[in-house]
């Protein structure tokens, strides 16, 4: 049961994640609450290199204002298009028909306990402060929310590789040792058994390296990333502090956990992680809360 815990192999578990390799159908007709989020699957070319970077197949999210409204952040504000004013990206609201006219997928994750009056009032007061903040779109959160997760997919491949290597290594180590025990030549004897030494300490490397890939190189990278003595020294050799400290602006995710925090949701709760969350992030959150997803495009 314990091993059956840790790796989370009960039939619920193998339902869930083979669910994820199929697409739910189209429903049409889900009504919309203030509070629900709003999840995208882009197919645009930029949609694409967030789904890279982000390692992920979810490349934008929203919180609903209202029944009719969504609340995002995004690089560009469509409300501006039609005014004339120069668009920075940022806090935006749009229409239920704009929204459905995205190119990609579009999945609604609705709460399971709707939103009081209080609840989304203290909601609606949230967002409309927000568009007046002016606020603009910020590149550098959405990049700071792919730098861990990034470096942590690739360091996983890495050792994957050199795992292989090491295995690999380790089969020849054994076929050489008996071919050194089976060969009646005794100097054909000495080359098997000098072959199968080498192929032993092959393997041990790629094991060592492994391991300090993953156990000591990753976690002194992730420490350096947020360490405060690394933050001083990049300030002496005048590193622009926006690439020091938390970046002005404001990013879709952080957004939408910003406006459930307002209404004391439990998203934001729930986050536990250092670098700035993904969509994906937000989508693992309504999750584990059980919300209900629906595809509505």
């Amino acid at each position: 049961m314990e091993c059956a815990k840790k790796f989370d192999i009960t039939p619920s578990s193998i339902k869930k994640a083979l669910k994820k390799f199929f697409p739910k159908k189209v429903t049409k007709n889900v009504s919309l609450e203030p509070g629900d989020i709003i999840a995208f699957k882009g197919n645009s070319f930029s949609s694409w290199a967030i789904k890279m970077f982000t390692v992920s197949r979810w490349t934008h999210v929203g919180i609903m204002k209202s029944s009719n409204e969504l609340f995002e952040v995004n690089v560009r504000n469509a409300h501006l298009k039609n005014t004339g004013q120069a668009s920075h990206g940022g806090p935006n609201v749009i229409s239920l028909s704009d929204m459905l006219k995205t190119k990609g997928d579009v999945h609604v994750f609705k709460r399971k306990d709707k939103l009081n009056s209080k609840e989304i009032v203290k909601l609606q007061k949230h967002i409309q402060l927000e568009l007046q903040s002016n606020k603009n779109y910020s590149r550098l959160k959405a990049t700071n929310s792919a730098n861990i997760p990034v470096l942590k997919t690739w360091t996983t491949l890495f050792c994957i590789v050199l795992g292989g290597y090491a295995t690999l290594s380790l089969g020849y180590a054994m076929y050489f040792y008996y071919n050194s025990i089976t060969t009646p030549y005794l100097d054909l004897q000495t080359v098997w058994g000098e072959l199968a030494l080498d192929a032993l300490i092959y393997a041990g490397i790629g094991v060592i390296e492994v391991l300090l890939i993953r156990f000591v190189l990753r976690t002194i990278t992730i420490k350096l990333m947020y360490s405060k003595k690394v933050e001083d020294i990049l300030r002496k050799l005048k590193v622009p502090e926006t690439y020091i400290t938390d970046p002005e602006g404001e990013f879709c995710s952080n957004a939408v956990l910003k406006a459930d925090k307002n209404t004391d949701g439990k998203l934001s709760n729930l986050y536990y992680e250092k670098h700035e969350p993904r969509p994906k992030d937000i989508i693992k959150l309504c999750e584990q809360l059980g919300y209900e997803e629906y595809r509505m495009k």
